[in-house]
C-alpha cells in the first residue's frame, strides 16, 4: 500500500488532476486486468491478516486505517479518464472496469462505516469523523460521474448527516461549559 500511494497517491479526495499522469504511466505498464488483480491481492491479504489477529484484538482500530488507505489507493489506481469509455460493452478494459468501481465502491462505503465505528465506539476523535465524510465524498463523486443520481444523492445524504455531527461536536468543544461538566 505504501509503494502504491507513492505512485498514485493515498489522498482519497486529490484532484484526479494531480495524480493523472501517475495513473497513465500505471495503465501504460500494466492494464486493467492486473491492476485489478493487484487490488483483489492487496484486499486478500488484508483480510487474512485481520483475520488472523481476530475480531477482539488490541489492532481492531488500527485496521479502519490500513483499510482506509487501501481503499484510497483502489480508488486512485482506476483510471478516471477513461471510465466512462470504458463502461461500453465492446471495450476491452469492459469486464475489470466494471469489477475495479464495484470495489472500489465497496470499499469507499465499507471504510466510510469503519471510521463512523471507530469514532463512536472508540478515539470520539473529529479526525475520525472527518475522514468518513472524505470517503462519502469520493464515493458521492464517483456516483455523481457514473450518472447513478440515486446512489449520488443517499451518499450525501450521508455526507450531510456527517457534517452535521461534526458540526455540533465542535461547537460543544469550543463550549467552556461543556468542556467542564457543567450545565447552565
Amino acid at each position: 500500500i505504501i509503494y502504491m500511494e507513492s505512485i498514485v497517491t493515498g489522498k482519497v479526495n486529490a484532484p484526479y488532476s494531480e495524480y493523472e499522469h501517475h495513473v497513465a504511466e500505471l495503465a501504460s505498464a500494466v492494464d486493467a486486468n492486473r491492476r485489478f488483480d493487484m487490488i483483489r491481492k492487496m484486499g486478500f491479504a488484508i483480510n487474512l491478516l485481520e483475520d488472523a489477529y481476530g475480531n477482539n484484538s488490541k489492532w481492531k482500530w488500527s485496521f479502519v486505517e490500513l483499510e482506509g488507505r487501501f481503499a484510497a489507493v483502489a480508488k486512485n489506481m482506476l483510471e478516471l479518464s477513461n471510465v466512462l469509455a470504458n463502461l461500453d460493452p465492446l471495450a476491452t478494459a469492459y469486464e475489470p472496469t466494471i469489477r475495479h468501481l464495484g470495489i472500489v465502491k465497496r470499499l469507499l462505503a465499507d471504510a466510510a462505516i469503519q471510521y463512523r465505528d471507530r469514532y463512536n465506539l472508540s478515539t470520539q476523535r473529529f479526525e475520525d469523523l472527518q475522514a468518513a465524510h472524505d470517503f462519502l465524498e469520493s464515493l458521492r463523486y464517483i456516483h455523481a460521474m457514473l450518472g447513478e443520481q440515486a446512489e449520488a444523492g443517499n451518499v450525501k445524504k450521508q455526507c450531510e448527516l456527517i457534517e452535521q455531527k461534526i458540526e455540533s461536536e465542535r461547537k460543544k468543544a469550543s463550549d467552556p461549559l461543556q468542556k467542564q461538566g457543567r450545565s447552565s
